[in-house]
């Protein structure tokens, strides 16, 4: 029974390496360019959509795996009536301008194959927002969820468009407590290196 036992264990790691040594994976590093529209928070007192750009760098840690550093930028413009309406008077000399720049890792779970050409991923990130205005010039923390599909043309260009929600702990610009959240539409080309 022991035999019969220890040959079932050694075929069984056979099997479980044969199969580990099937699954590659493109472990290179990539970098890419992004862009599309930011939806800010409607608490924010600011314009409904607003252009969003950003790059970022990262890398596969397993076939279904990836991390990436992320900067990003969306600028929108206080409605100065909703401003008036909540009871916020802007310096005549102010900027109506509301600029926010995000730095941070966001991690992706790809469902499918490596070799598919298109693999739907959820992501998850944490970073740092800095917020200028003329309410608040600070740094908060923020968390996104998301999902998204990443479509491959090349053995090293790929395409990923993707719909992120962004809760920013900013507690400054208004005086809330609550943060606020931005929902961010965008498509990415990255280049594999």
């Amino acid at each position: 029974m022991k035999r019969i036992l220890l040959v079932g264990l050694f075929l069984g790691s056979l099997s479980v390496s044969a199969q580990s040594e099937d699954v590659l994976f493109d472990d290179r590093w990539y970098a890419g360019v992004m862009g599309g529209v930011a939806r800010p928070g409607d608490d924010r007192l600011t314009e409904l959509t607003t252009p969003y750009f950003g790059a970022y760098l990262g890398r596969f840690f397993s076939p279904d795996f990836s991390l990436d550093l992320q900067i990003d930028s969306y600028s929108a413009d206080f409605d100065r009536d909703e401003l008036n309406a909540a009871g916020i008077m802007s310096p005549a000399a102010s900027s109506p301008d509301f600029d926010i720049y995000g730095y941070g890792l966001t991690g992706r779970y790809y469902a499918g194959d490596m070799g598919d050409k298109h693999r739907f991923y959820g992501l998850a990130g944490l970073g740092i927002a800095e917020h200028d205005n003329f309410l608040d010039e600070g740094r908060d923390m923020y968390v996104s969820l998301g999902a998204g599909v990443q479509s491959r043309f090349s053995e090293n260009i790929r395409l990923r468009t993707q719909l992120e929600g962004r809760y920013d702990n900013d507690r400054q610009t208004r005086s809330s407590d609550d943060g606020f959240i931005d929902f961010i539409l965008s498509v990415g080309l990255s280049f594999s290196f």
